[in-house]
């Protein structure tokens, strides 16, 4: 799982890479681009996480992924799962 610099091309996506799947990956919009402190990735139980010092941000990724092939994913807000844990 990685995010590209943003000046690099792609750098819209975070990358997350399944090797049960032969390489296969989804590519998820990233919806916190704008927000350099969510720096901190994760990938539990079908589900995405990305978070800061304060806030912790998950979406769902159980969906079809295709041996060798690429799932893009583009969370609107009502999917996007918010949970507060600082100040």
């Amino acid at each position: 799982m990685y995010r590209l610099h943003p000046d690099e091309a792609g750098a819209e996506y975070i990358y997350i890479h399944n090797m049960r799947k032969k390489a296969g990956y989804w590519r998820v919009k990233d919806f916190v681009k704008d927000d350099l402190s969510f720096r901190f990735l994760g990938v539990c139980n079908c589900c995405f996480y990305i978070a800061n010092n304060n806030t912790i941000k998950v979406i769902d990724i159980n969906y079809v992924l295709e041996e060798g092939g690429v799932t893009t994913l583009d969370p609107t807000p009502e999917q996007i799962l918010t949970y507060q844990i600082g100040e």
